[in-house]
């Protein structure tokens, strides 16, 4: 006879694995879906539509200057948690993907001295 812990696990694995799936999914970049204030709030059970268009969105911008990405993604935002970016653009990607989301999720571009995109990473605060 298998244990309550036993079961609870299987509960347990099969709960995140169906969150982990529900948050695979991917939408084509969109600039307007974007920019949009909608686009990075949250959504009960779902990722946002910034998070769903990142994979896409980070080949669009692949060897573009920063005047080219700030006309398809908006200016970025200013934060203080961010503060030694000033060369760089930040956008906010919606809460943090995980079980116990309790931060956000950000998106980071760092340029060179000729405003020519040189990386990005994803972080959250």
């Amino acid at each position: 006879m298998k244990s309550n812990t036993t079961y609870i696990f299987y509960i347990l694995t099969l709960t995140l694995s169906l969150n982990f799936i529900g948050c695979n999914k991917s939408i084509p970049f969109n600039s307007n879906t974007w920019k949009s204030t909608s686009s990075y709030s949250y959504k009960k059970n779902d990722i946002t539509d910034r998070q769903k268009m990142l994979k896409d969105m980070l080949q669009v911008i692949k060897g573009k200057s920063k005047l080219e990405i700030i006309k398809l993604l908006g200016p970025g935002k200013k934060t203080a948690y961010f503060k030694k970016t000033e060369n760089n653009l930040v956008y906010l990607l919606g809460p943090e993907r995980s079980f116990f989301s309790i931060d956000n999720e950000w998106l980071l571009l760092n340029f060179d001295k000729n405003e020519k995109l040189t990386s990005h990473s994803i972080t959250t605060d």
